[in-house]
């Protein structure tokens, strides 16, 4: 009974590993009673396999019993999908793997049972508490932000499983041995594996903030040629104003006033048209409102903005440029696949009593949010900036907020 005994304290853990980095489409404790009731059933298949056939014989279908209806299980109610899926359900039977492994060397070293479930025990512990930390935010962003490549990371997994379950002979030297030594080698493979995906999650994250300030750079090049063009304009106008003037004098004198006021009405209209359009005071985030509002109306995209900023922000002027360069970049385009009468951006930004920011655009199709509610996305390379605004909520204190109700995508900000 022991050794069925093992197998459920493994399952469980695997499981309970697998259901903890599951970004669930469904309430808590429906997943919850879905997931651990097909679980259930599972070991209580495999407890009369057991029972009927052996351990030995009983463990040749362990996979067809659990990890694939864990797999399907995390299909039905996750948000990932393909190879990384694949990816995070044999991490998660790797570290069940591992926790047996280091039950393994426990009891060898004691010969005491009790050793061995207490090393279970503190190994599921550190396990889940490392996955709630670290691996699941992580593996949120990598998810997201990286989308090919993952099938070689998962190769490596189902070799090492597969040699664990069904090449390696099943006697005291491999139990005690070879198993233990190939569990602590993967570890430091999968360690590698990690490793390399988060730097090339920072170096997308790196290169993000290299184009953000690019952005930044190309909203002030374009910003004071708009100014320069605007002087070069009112100059011109100054200069012809004089001749307008006399004109105008001309035709008071001629007793033609109807004519002298359209005259001067027009002169007004060519001052007021060459005035480039000034949203807020602060000059990074002047540029950067003046540079998406007119890329937006240049494709078509009706903007409805109303700014009311004092001079003085609460934050820093560059990193809430960033958030609303990233904001009003997703809007654009979203509008993008929409037909021209239906691209519309709404942006509200007011200083008090709070700073405040509405973003609202229409979109094509219903947007999916993951387990932290943020968008999440099929692009290639997409999440970067969600990233990025999360982080400037955490600097700030702010709260931030993501909708779609009724085709109409929603983004806010409350700092």
């Amino acid at each position: 009974m022991i050794d069925v005994w093992n197998i459920a304290v493994i399952t469980l853990a695997g499981a309970t590993f697998n259901y903890v980095l599951t970004d669930s489409r469904l309430p808590a404790l429906h997943s919850l009673i879905l997931y651990y009731g097909v679980i259930a059933a599972g070991l209580g298949i495999e407890a009369a396999l057991v029972s009927a056939f052996g351990v030995e014989r009983a463990m040749t279908v362990y996979t067809l019993m659990l990890h694939v209806p864990a797999f399907l299980l995390s299909l039905y109610l996750g948000r990932v999908r393909g190879w990384q899926l694949v990816f995070q359900v044999m991490s998660c039977v790797y570290f069940s793997q591992l926790t047996m492994q280091l039950g393994a060397i426990a009891l060898a070293l004691t010969g005491l049972r009790p050793v061995q479930f207490a090393v279970y025990m503190t190994a599921s512990v550190a396990i889940i508490a490392a996955e709630l930390k670290w691996f699941k935010p992580v593996f949120t962003q990598m998810f997201t932000q990286i989308q090919k490549g993952w099938w070689l990371p998962c190769l490596v997994l189902i070799v090492y499983y597969t040699i664990g379950a069904y090449v390696l002979a099943n006697d005291e030297w491999t139990n005690l041995v070879i198993r233990p030594s190939l569990a602590l080698l993967m570890l430091g493979f999968y360690g590698l594996i990690i490793l390399l995906l988060t730097t090339l999650q920072r170096q997308m994250a790196a290169q993000y903030r290299v184009d953000m300030l690019a952005m930044q750079t190309q909203a002030l090049r374009s910003r004071m040629e708009a100014v320069r063009a605007a002087e070069d304009a009112i100059r011109v106008e100054r200069h012809d104003l004089r001749h307008r003037l006399q004109t105008a004098r001309e035709l008071v004198l001629q007793d033609s006033r109807q004519k002298a006021l359209e005259l001067l009405d027009d002169a007004e209209s060519r001052l007021n048209e060459i005035k480039p359009v000034r949203w807020c005071p602060p000059p990074v985030l002047d540029a950067v409102f003046s540079s998406y509002f007119d890329q937006a109306e240049r494709c078509g995209i009706e903007v409805k903005a109303g700014i009311a900023l004092n001079g003085e922000l609460p934050v820093d002027e560059a990193e809430f440029a960033i958030v609303m360069a990233n904001v009003l970049d997703n809007a654009i385009q979203a509008c993008m696949q929409l037909s021209e009468p239906e691209r519309e951006i709404n942006c509200k930004v007011i200083a008090h009593p709070s700073l405040m920011v509405e973003v609202q655009n229409p979109v094509k199709e219903p947007v999916a949010f993951d387990g932290m509610g943020r968008p999440v996305s099929g692009r290639e390379g997409h999440g970067v900036g969600t990233q990025s605004v999360a982080a400037f909520c955490k600097r700030y204190g702010a709260i931030c907020r993501y909708e779609c109700t009724q085709g109409r995508f929603t983004f806010r900000l409350v700092i």
